[in-house]
């Protein structure tokens, strides 16, 4: 089980190791933006009211405010309340502009506003008020809007009353300003917060897998100290707790010292400190007792004093890891040095933050985001310290393993072992190649629209040989991603065949019309021939049914330098039940020893690293897991040096024809929805190309809107998109207005079994795979609103 996960903890590694660079960076640059200047220019004072008991009155009459001298006021923990008073410079205006106070700990902020008559008017911002739906207390800012009767006579009043450290940054922003703020502040921290999230979700998959306390340890740091932090910024209030404002004055001491009591837990554990360090084992448990202690005491004393309390047992832990670190790196534990260089990070980090929080360091954009820098730090660094560390237990493991292979396993034992591990890597090999397939669709989607919608008429011929061999290049690629999708399908057990009705000549046609142009430029002579009892039109699963005879035609083309190439289609023994294709060759042939592997997954006869033919080595395997899902039968008859014959037997029942008298073609109203820019640019394209009028969205909740208001002949729709996916769009849009009976085609690249049965379970008609050409959304259009749209109709209430 462990050597099963090993490279996919080692895959989402690799992931998180190459997007936390972009994350520092996402960093960096809101916290240089998000310190830029105010709108306009203000003058601010202060007063300390000690008393608490200082009156609007009183403010107008007192003489001892002292000037700023910045826009922020910063006093550290103080149990006095503090009167701002904020007025604009000469000759300029607050009118349409938002005082912006942005530190989420404070308690109580009281800010006077004037009118035009002079009398003030109070705005409270309290965190002892629970917040609803109809508040404007977002707890995360404290943002007001004023107006232009503001001035040095009618100033604006701020009270700020708060338990925690006293730090009251003052901005005055314009509304474009204010929005900017509000949603870089949003994106930093929905990437902050995305980021402990994986990675506690990350460790606790290789818990699960591993069961090794360290990560379970160290799991619960993060979510201690990801709620910490949400209870700093605001938003635990916000969104967790937003009707119980009594847990603000215990919740974030409490929260850090249970991430202390976490965190030096898990350091004795991922150190092994018991067996490299006793003394440092004993202490870090007598840390992780005292942060325990504090934890519960936050219950019972105040803010200020708990606070303090929390942050001095923060202090101790943060020298004891540093200390324990270096002594396990020097005592040559590998993964110290990765252990050292994150605790180092974070809990600078901390430390700042704390620092500041007491007054002892100024409040600035770097000080407030230390905390989160760090622990960014900290993800490379522990993250670093996983991969070595699973590394060093794989290394143990596979030790241990073959001392006990040595000593004990018997013959038949190791052939088990070794068709264990064989299994055990293709489920790896199959899951890895499906993700790989699925993510190279939405590019090819983009190159090969982009590439078929070029007008070549006047390029050079040059030019237009590089652009052939782009296409060909593009087409390639694309057919080996669906012979890797189809493989991983086919071995899945979900694996389901999508039968409908179509027409078998037509079918045959285009597949031989292809490999006729292949075998010409090869010199090769190619037949093709039906029986007059092979039904035209017939039920099957028309996709695969190609996708098989391609692999086998590929394969006959490849290995045939001279000769023929022969495609006969017949009605198995007279009956209309079973279609059976053979396909003949004068190839090299296939001896008896290589036929027994050839059906094997990423096989050909000649496997040498010379060898003389390229692909995959999938399509025979392929071949054979779909015919046999197929319920039909695949026969291989070869000679070597004479050639090969490949006998295909499917049940294909024959299905009732269906005419209809042509219509004229129209300009039809179609409706795209894609969230991809480049490919809803090449569908659009490709769908005026055919002279159809085209409107497009770009996700599920606007498609519903649109289909409310207007009818359309058809919907194009894509499965995967922001707000609501296509899945919800295409229920609401068959349940409601105007489009209830309007054919919907899923355009996606998730083309599985499992993909393909919820499309129809949500109400789509069928499934366009990625990427999509003129020629399929004209067969498309034409079955659904064409000439066979009577039949199709009536198969609204079925599908593909």
């Amino acid at each position: 089980m462990f050597s099963k996960i090993i490279p996919i903890i080692m895959s989402v590694y690799s992931l998180l190791k190459r997007s936390i660079f972009p994350l520092l960076a996402v960093l960096l640059s809101y916290t240089l933006t998000a310190s830029g200047a105010n709108a306009i220019g203000f003058q601010s004072d202060s007063l300390i009211d000690s008393s608490h008991q200082l009156t609007l009155a009183d403010l107008h009459q007192n003489d001892r405010f002292t000037p700023l001298g910045s826009d922020r006021l910063h006093a550290g923990l103080n149990n006095a309340s503090y009167w701002l008073r904020i007025y604009p410079e000469h000759g300029q205006s607050f009118a349409a502009h938002f005082l912006n106070i942005d530190y989420p700990p404070l308690d109580r902020i009281e800010i006077l506003l004037p009118d035009q008559q002079g009398k003030y008017h109070s705005h409270l911002f309290d965190d002892n008020i629970p917040i609803t739906p109809l508040s404007s207390n977002t707890a995360t800012q404290y943002t007001l809007q004023l107006n232009e009767f503001v001035s040095p006579e009618l100033p604006v009043y701020i009270k700020v009353t708060t338990s925690s450290s006293v730090d009251v940054p003052v901005t005055i922003l314009d509304q474009q300003q204010l929005l900017q703020q509000l949603s870089y502040s949003s994106l930093i921290y929905g990437v902050y917060f995305g980021v402990l999230s994986v990675m506690a979700l990350y460790n606790l998959f290789i818990y699960c897998s591993t069961r090794d306390e360290s990560y379970l340890l160290y799991v619960l740091y993060i979510v201690s100290f990801s709620l910490m932090q949400t209870s700093i910024t605001g938003h635990g209030y916000r969104y967790l707790w937003p009707t119980h404002p009594e847990l603000n004055a215990i919740i974030t001491p409490f929260l850090m010292s249970i991430s202390c009591f976490c965190a030096a837990l898990f350091s004795r554990s991922f150190l092994q400190t018991k067996q490299h360090l006793p003394s440092a084992d004993k202490l870090l448990i007598a840390t992780a007792f005292i942060a325990a202690c504090t934890a519960v005491s936050s219950f019972f004393l105040p803010y200020s004093q708990s606070t303090q309390l929390s942050m001095v047992v923060v202090l101790i832990f943060t020298i004891q890891a540093i200390a324990t670190g270096a002594l396990c790196y020097y005592f040559n534990v590998r993964i110290a040095k990765y252990f050292l260089l994150g605790w180092c990070c974070i809990s600078a980090g901390a430390c700042i933050v704390g620092l500041t929080a007491i007054g002892l360091l100024p409040a600035n954009w770097l000080t407030r985001g230390a905390g989160q820098i760090g622990s960014a730090i900290e993800v490379i660094a522990l993250s670093l310290a996983l991969a070595d560390r699973l590394n060093q237990l794989q290394r143990e493991k596979s030790n241990i393993k073959k001392q006990a292979h040595l000593q004990a396993l018997k013959a038949n034992q190791e052939l088990s072992n070794a068709l264990s591990q064989l299994e055990q890597s293709n489920q790896v090999k199959n899951r890895f190649l499906s993700t790989l397939s699925h993510e190279l669709r939405t590019p090819i989607t983009g190159i090969a629209g982009s590439l078929a919608l070029i007008d070549r008429d006047n390029l050079p011929v040059r030019v237009n040989r590089y652009l052939n061999s782009a296409s060909k290049s593009t087409r390639q690629l694309q057919q080996q991603i669906e012979a890797l999708l189809q493989l991983s399908d086919s071995q899945s057990e979900h694996f389901k065949p999508h039968q409908h009705r179509f027409d078998l000549h037509l079918c045959l046609q285009k597949i031989s019309d292809h490999y006729t142009a292949q075998c010409e430029k090869r010199q090769l002579e190619f037949s093709y021939s039906t029986s007059e009892d092979t039904p035209q039109w017939v039920f099957g699963d028309q996709s695969r049914l190609e996708l098989i005879l391609q692999q086998l035609f590929n394969n006959a083309v490849k290995f045939t330098e001279q000769g023929s190439i022969r495609l006969n289609v017949s009605a198995a023994d007279g009956k209309h039940n079973k279609i059976v294709f053979c396909l003949t060759d004068t190839g090299c042939g296939i001896s008896e020893s290589e036929q027994q592997r050839l059906f094997n997954a990423f096989e050909q006869a000649d496997n040498s690293a010379s060898r003389r033919h390229e692909g995959l080595g999938i399509g025979l395997d392929l071949c054979h897991q779909l015919t046999q899902h197929l319920s039909g039968d695949l026969r291989l008859h070869s000679e070597q040096g004479v050639g090969s014959s490949f006998t295909l037997c499917l049940p294909l029942p024959a299905a009732p024809e269906h005419s209809y008298p042509s219509q004229e073609t129209r300009s039809l109203s179609i409706l795209v929805a894609e969230d991809n820019a480049v490919n809803r640019m090449i569908l659009k394209a490709q769908l005026k190309q055919l002279g159809h009028n085209v409107d497009c969205v770009y996700n599920g909740q606007h498609a519903f809107e649109v289909c409310l208001k207007q009818r359309f002949d058809i919907i194009f729709m894509d499965c995967q998109m922001p707000i609501v996916d296509g899945y919800v769009a295409t229920h609401r849009i068959k349940q409601n207005g105007l489009n209830r009976q309007t054919p919907i085609v899923a355009v996606t690249a998730n083309t599985m079994t499992n993909d393909l049965a919820r499309c129809h379970a949500t109400g789509m008609q069928s499934v366009l795979a990625k990427p999509t050409t003129i020629e399929q959304l004209q067969s498309s259009l034409q079955r659904w609103v064409g000439t066979d749209s009577l039949y199709a109709q009536s198969l609204l209430g079925t599908h593909d």
